[in-house]
């Protein structure tokens, strides 16, 4: 394992440090498991094709109240802890990086600090810890070696939990195979990964393409089995989705003009909703002006596909 001091250098420095390999952060991205980020979003990162997105105030404020967590953790512990000012770097890959918040003295175990919103709450009930925590934690334990990592939350300000997660090697042999894969074989050969279909995709392509600049472009022959998987794809799931329709149209025929019915397996409700909303119409109608000053135009890109027939 080798380091990297972090003594003067700034957030800006430290961010582009963190270009030149995988942290823990950016372990659940990798293995698909980061609401938050997706696989490609990460990989146009780290080759420099976009800026990851700046620090906002909820990371400002996790960093301000980093320090409270690991005091109140001593508090309720009774362990000592200190601070570890170094980015480290795995002795086998060294692209497998490290930036840890504490190191637990006496013990071959760090401290990892956190602080949620109160509706996450269930996410940390019990023995649980989100999938992004637990596989940052097991990624520490890889490059730093430990046995295992304390992780500890202060939940809306005003619940405070610590656990100890153990070094889980199953888990960590298969995540370094990922992490591995997609640094050499992606990043490293600036080969993209597979778009992933999740909504934090979708958000990256509305971020990357707002708008079209081009009336027309000539698209390579090999797309055109993607076109033709998409297609019948498409056509699968109009049929699913009309299948499914007549199974709820079948059972609120049955249900009739009661709100709900039971089984002895299954309830089912077909219940009463009145809401209220502005009729634009005759609002336009009525108060042209006002219409005119509260109007904001929305710009999107709609997407299709069909074929095209050739004359012969």
């Amino acid at each position: 394992m080798s380091v990297i001091s972090k003594k003067g250098i700034s957030y800006e420095e430290w961010v582009e440090k963190r270009k030149k390999g995988l942290g823990g952060s950016d372990a659940s991205v990798v293995l698909g498991l980061n609401r938050w980020k997706s696989r490609m979003a990460l990989f146009l990162e780290k080759t420099g094709q976009i800026e990851p997105p700046s620090a906002g105030e909820r990371a400002y404020w996790g960093t301000v109240l980093e320090d409270i967590v690991a005091q109140e953790f001593v508090r309720r512990s009774g362990k000592k802890i200190r601070r570890r000012n170094f980015i480290f770097q795995d002795g086998e890959y060294p692209f497998l990086i490290a930036n840890i918040d504490r190191e637990i003295v006496g013990e071959n175990a760090g401290l990892e600090c956190k602080t949620t919103a109160e509706y996450n709450a269930d996410d940390w009930k019990g023995d649980l810890v989100p999938d992004i925590y637990f596989c940052q934690c097991q990624h520490y334990c890889r490059v730093m070696g430990w046995d295992g990592i304390y992780i500890a939350v202060l939940i809306g300000l005003k619940d405070f939990k610590w656990k100890y997660i153990p070094r889980d090697d199953e888990f960590i042999a298969a995540m370094v195979d990922r992490e591995v894969d997609f640094w050499v074989n992606h990043v490293e050969k600036n080969i993209p990964p597979e778009w992933d279909g999740s909504d934090v995709s979708d958000e990256l392509l509305k971020k990357l393409y707002p708008e079209a600049k081009k009336p027309s472009v000539q698209l390579p022959d090999d797309i055109n089995s993607v076109i033709s998987d998409y297609l019948k794809l498409d056509g699968q799931i109009k049929e699913l989705e009309q299948l499914r329709d007549s199974y709820r149209q079948q059972l609120q025929a049955t249900l009739g003009d009661a709100e709900r019915g039971e089984t002895s397996q299954y309830c089912i409700v077909w219940s009463n909703v009145v809401t209220n909303r502005l009729d634009t119409k005759a609002f336009k109608s009525s108060h042209p002006d006002l219409y005119e000053q509260f109007s904001k135009p929305s710009a999107y890109r709609r997407f299709s596909v069909k074929r095209i027939e050739r004359e012969e």
